[in-house]
């Protein structure tokens, strides 16, 4: 009579075979993972490109300001036709009878706050 043990491999397809040793496996698994895989999504969040926004002012001249708000000093002034970028999306405001959201836009190598009733975007 044989009285060796079967090999390591054999052994462990019984032990992975058992649905509840497989359950258990299958947790400590997911546990041990699940924190790097929400490390690397973080991650990748940070890279994902986001679709810029391309404006034009609608009305022949359009101050940009140097705050999100009327108050705020004028930097300078764009013409109809000339495009830029929104930034970042500010307050909303009311602004001469127009009700809108200030926005920071950049401009060639300029950077200011313009408000949205004043700007056509695509």
């Amino acid at each position: 009579m044989d009285t060796r043990k079967p090999p390591l491999s054999l052994r462990l397809r019984k032990f992975y075979k058992d649905p509840v040793i497989s359950s258990i496996l299958a947790g400590i698994l997911l546990t041990l993972i699940t924190p790097f895989f929400i490390d690397v999504q973080q991650v990748f969040a940070d890279v994902i490109i986001r679709e810029k926004t391309i404006c034009s002012p609608a009305g022949k001249q359009v101050n940009v300001r140097k705050g999100p708000s009327a108050m705020h000093d004028t930097l300078f002034t764009l013409d109809k036709g000339q495009y830029f970028e929104v930034l970042e999306e500010g307050d909303r405001d009311l602004v001469l009878g127009k009700t809108g959201q200030w926005k920071r836009i950049a401009y060639n190598d300029r950077e200011g706050w313009m408000f949205s009733g004043f700007m056509v975007c695509e």
